[in-house]
C-alpha cells in the first residue's frame, strides 16, 4: 500500500499546477490526495477477463467540460457504447 507521504513526494500538485496531465494507476484510496478537479478512470474486466468496461468520472467543472466535449466527439464517430 502506498503511503500519503510517498504520494506527496511525487510533487504531483506542482505538475498539475504547471498544466500537466497526470495519469496514475492507484486504488481508490489514492484519490483522496487529488484536488477536487480531476478525472477518475475505472477499468473493470468482465468475468472472462476478455473485455474491459472503462468508466470516466469527472470531478469538478474543468473535467466535466472536457468530458462533455469528448462525448460530443465520440458521438460523432459513433464510438459511444450504451
Amino acid at each position: 500500500m502506498v503511503s500519503f507521504a510517498e504520494i506527496d513526494d511525487l510533487a504531483l500538485d506542482d505538475a498539475l499546477d504547471a498544466g500537466a496531465v497526470v495519469c496514475i494507476e492507484w486504488g481508490a484510496e489514492g484519490l483522496q490526495v487529488f484536488k477536487e478537479d480531476h478525472l477518475a478512470i475505472t477499468i473493470e474486466p468482465d468475468r472472462e477477463y476478455r473485455n474491459r468496461m472503462i468508466t470516466l468520472d469527472a470531478k469538478g467543472p474543468s473535467w466535466e467540460r472536457r468530458l462533455d466535449n469528448g462525448k460530443e466527439v465520440l458521438a460523432r464517430w459513433g464510438a459511444l457504447g450504451e
